[in-house]
């Protein structure tokens, strides 16, 4: 018997026949006999050979009577399958974005917390000084500027 392919638990008849999907009707029909040929219980005493055979007759049947319904039918169940799985890598990604927002927040509580314990240094405040008046400042700044320039 060909390859079984199942999506989502439902055999797909191609798969039971051991067709492609593109197969034209005489090609699944002659896997159809060949497969009926040696599954018949008459044929083969296997105890699992008529549930078998049952098996290609009722994939035989839809082919035969209802393929565009088939094909339908294995198109939505792929797609629907698709649809799950973009939604699980959606779900996975929105997860792990949630992980590193959460990183994110646990590293700027905890530098919070190291702020909040660290002494805080006294900063030096140049208006402290009485000679540091704006003049006496602004004259030093001159100074400085015309060391830079080389006067």
């Amino acid at each position: 018997m060909g390859p079984s392919l199942s999506l989502r638990n439902v055999e797909s008849p191609y798969a039971v026949l051991g067709v492609d999907p593109g197969a034209t009707l005489p090609e699944i029909k002659a896997a159809w006999r060949s497969l009926a040929f040696a599954l018949h219980p008459d044929r083969n005493s296997c105890p699992q050979a008529t549930m078998q055979f049952k098996s290609v007759q009722r994939a035989w049947t839809e082919l035969r009577d209802r393929r565009g319904e088939v094909d339908a039918r294995i198109q939505r169940l792929a797609e629907q399958e698709r649809l799950r799985e973009l939604e699980a890598r959606r779900r996975e990604a929105a997860r792990r974005e949630w992980h590193q927002r959460l990183a994110h927040a646990q590293m700027q509580a905890e530098l919070r917390r190291e702020m909040a314990e660290t002494p805080r240094r006294k900063l030096v405040d140049v208006r402290l000084n009485p000679e540091w008046n704006r003049e006496n400042v602004r004259a030093m700044a001159l100074d400085v500027v015309g060391w830079l320039w080389g006067g």
